[in-house]
């Protein structure tokens, strides 16, 4: 709870060099290495702090990484086109590992809210804090963002899916598409 009060009194521009400096720092941790872009750096932050509420029984952990997963959901919205350009900027690997984890979830998240039958199963729907947070990771990446956005759409390719079969087979049928183009 902590964490969530001290996020929810910083401005933006607090949390934006914020967010700067951990990409940063990260950056030159992995120098001399493969290296990371921001894109990637915020993502892995994002996954790693939204897995220390899986397999746990401590409510608050459980709840803190629903509250990292709808915003690494959104982070993926608005960061998919940077993914695909990092491919041509020098980090294939980590951009398709991203495109392709990014669109199994968005798919998943899709057809999970229509299971459940919610009113708008294409939204992410991010609270207040949720959104201040996005708002300042995405200036920190030079990710394009409209500010202050709380409900995020899944893109509709993301969701003509019926089930994930049918989103994996399509999914393989784009790679072999791209590898027989030579891209």
């Amino acid at each position: 709870m902590g964490e969530r009060q001290r996020w929810s009194e910083a401005s933006h521009e607090r949390l934006v060099q914020a967010f700067r400096n951990l990409i940063q720092q990260k950056q030159q941790f992995w120098e001399g290495f493969v290296g990371q872009s921001p894109v990637t750096i915020v993502r892995d932050a994002l996954l790693n702090q939204e897995h220390r509420g899986f397999g746990t029984y401590d409510k608050l952990a459980r709840e803190q990484g629903a509250f990292y997963l709808d915003i690494r959901h959104a982070w993926d919205v608005i960061a998919f086109e940077s993914y695909k350009r990092e491919a041509a900027e020098g980090w294939p690997d980590a951009s398709r590992y991203n495109q392709s984890s990014a669109r199994r979830g968005l798919s998943l998240t899709y057809i999970r809210a229509k299971e459940r039958q919610e009113p708008r199963p294409e939204m992410i729907k991010l609270d207040p804090l949720q959104s201040k947070i996005l708002d300042a990771l995405a200036e920190a990446a030079d990710i394009p963002h409209q500010r202050g956005q709380a409900d995020i759409e899944i893109p509709e390719r993301f969701r003509p899916y019926d089930n994930i079969r049918d989103f994996v087979d399509a999914e393989t049928a784009e790679e072999k598409k791209r590898r027989r183009q030579g891209k």
